[in-house]
């Protein structure tokens, strides 16, 4: 077996999955495997390319770790559940599924197609912290019906802006918008076989106690050849009226840690749409802003590292990314100045993303096509 690739049939227990709590951007939601390991729906190409990818390029990816089959569960309440299993677990998914199906707990959901998913509000998400262990309060734990709604539990405190999404402590606002959109679209679809095929992706953010992430889109062509005219069309126009257009470059997701409020500050994509180039610039220093003072001690170790990063893609001959993000992640926990004499940098390439070493902080790399 491949070194780094998870040998799920060893995993004798059905894994139930929750959402990455940390995820600032894309589409399709991005689950919690295990401490070190995440999830996310398998698309062909991108899983071809992690299988496929240089040695040189593994260096700025994030470990892949083979693939899963995921099916729903539905208990007495109306509450769903996504479930990790081994490939090949068709007989244990129908006999779980033939169940609920009898107790009348399957049903037809609400589809919402990628089209429908349009400009909401852009402002500046402030995320409280979730409680930590030991303080007698439980961790937040996120609920689902196939209506739609979620719940919340646990003892957390909430802060509310206006009608949109609301903030739970511990979870940023987009990976509950994501996780809530994908379950719809995945009960709405689900096969003969009941069971939908997962990646497993090393945990990168796993290292770090307050992970402050950055997603850029990269490029001004966000297209791919296969796509028709007018979905060409729409990207080139949302190209044209961003920062995409004069800086190749624009914000799709921040998340970065506040110490003086104890909080994350979160922007999402419409957020970045609506950027000018000064903008931009601002978002970058936020980026690097902790609440207190300005991370001086990483930028060096990023430049390099991000240097570092360009050599290596450079010299490749065979890939064209178009439509895809650079991640950018460091851990927002404050050090001590003999801590920050040495401080390690390291980078991701087309994948999520993760730490080169024990000690380091940051992760630039390439993810995900859209």
């Amino acid at each position: 077996m491949p070194e780094g690739i998870m040998d799920v049939k060893e995993i004798w227990e059905p894994v139930p999955l929750e959402p990455y709590v940390h995820q600032v951007g894309g589409t399709s939601s991005v689950l919690k495997f295990d401490d070190t390991t995440l999830c996310k729906p398998l698309i062909a190409r991108e899983h071809h390319f992690y299988k496929t990818m240089p040695s040189a390029m593994k260096e700025f990816t994030p470990g892949y770790r083979g693939a899963i089959e995921v099916a729903f569960h539905e208990d007495s309440k109306g509450y769903l559940t996504l479930i990790g299993y081994p490939p090949g677990c068709h007989d244990k998914v129908r006999l779980w599924r033939e169940a609920q199906e009898s107790s009348g707990s399957c049903g037809e959901g609400e589809d919402q197609s990628d089209e429908e998913e349009e400009e909401e509000d852009s402002e500046t998400r402030r995320l409280p912290m979730q409680q930590s262990k030991g303080n007698g309060k439980e961790a937040l734990r996120v609920r689902m019906r196939r209506t739609g709604s979620i719940d919340f539990e646990g003892d957390v405190e909430v802060l509310d802006n206006t009608d949109q999404l609301v903030e739970h402590a511990g979870h940023n606002p987009w990976s509950l918008r994501c996780h809530k959109r994908t379950l719809s679209k995945m009960w709405k679809n689900i096969s003969p076989s009941g069971t939908f095929k997962f990646i497993l992706l090393e945990n990168v953010s796993s290292e770090f106690k307050y992970p402050c992430i950055l997603d850029l889109k990269m490029g001004t062509r966000q297209y791919g050849d296969e796509e028709n005219e007018t979905k060409r069309k729409r990207k080139i126009d949302k190209c044209a009226a961003t920062t995409s257009a004069s800086l190749a470059i624009r914000l799709a997701g921040m998340q970065v840690y506040q110490v003086n409020s104890l909080s994350f500050v979160c922007r999402n994509k419409y957020y970045g749409r609506g950027l000018t180039v000064e903008g931009f610039k601002e978002t970058l220093y936020q980026f690097l802003h902790n609440g207190h003072k300005l991370r001086v001690d990483i930028i060096d170790p990023m430049i390099e590292r991000l240097l570092q990063f360009h050599e290596m893609l450079s010299k490749q001959d065979t890939f064209r990314f178009y439509s895809s993000s650079l991640l950018l992640m460091y851990d927002g926990k404050e050090h001590t100045s003999d801590m920050k004499k040495n401080t390690p940098v390291r980078e991701m390439a087309p994948k999520r993303s993760r730490s080169l070493d024990d000690s380091s902080f940051i992760t630039p790399g390439i993810v995900e096509w859209q």
